[in-house]
């Protein structure tokens, strides 16, 4: 799994401030923390390797550097507070926004997104083929395009005067 670019270079800000007062020694960890951020928290074996660490041990210390709280402690603390930072902004990018909606559907209405038909070939073989959106899907997708920017909107004005007067008739009963 690798991560947007935005997200990733907004990780490695946080990485490198919550590693700031790391000695110099520890460069090799720090190069480890980056690496396993750059690779979405999946694989702590090949962000030891690209940390300098030998391919024959990378496995190892990838995973000791995770779990050894002991001596690693500072690691597991700093993985910790970046994956809650990744997940945050996961959630966050997850959902389209509104301006994605509209650009989604103004590529629709343009013809810059392709559809995919099936068009048979004979013997029951189908060939599948990229296609604009036909006229329908177009239609469809400006007429929500115009309902977002609230182009069918009727601005009715109505004027009244909002004081009601109740009057109370006297009725006769017969009696």
């Amino acid at each position: 799994m690798f991560i947007r670019e935005d997200i990733s270079k907004d990780l490695e800000r946080a990485a490198l401030d919550l590693m700031a007062g790391w000695a110099t020694g520890r460069n090799k960890q720090k190069a480890f923390v980056l690496n396993f951020v750059a690779n979405g928290f999946q694989n702590a074996a090949d962000a030891a390797l690209k940390a300098g660490f030998s391919a024959k041990n990378a496995r190892k210390h990838g995973s000791f550097m995770l779990n050894n709280k002991a001596k690693y402690g500072h690691i597991a603390e700093v993985v910790a507070k970046l994956q809650a930072i990744f997940d945050e902004r996961a959630v966050e990018l997850s959902v389209a926004s509104c301006l994605e909606i509209r650009q989604f559907w103004s590529d629709i209405l343009r013809g810059n997104v392709k559809d995919v038909k099936f068009i048979g070939v004979g013997e029951g073989i189908q060939k599948v083929i990229e296609v604009s959106p036909d006229l329908a899907t177009r239609l469809a997708a400006s007429d929500k395009l115009a309902k977002s920017y609230a182009m069918y909107s009727q601005n009715i004005s109505v004027n009244s005067d909002p004081n009601v007067n109740i009057s109370f008739l006297e009725v006769e009963r017969d009696e």
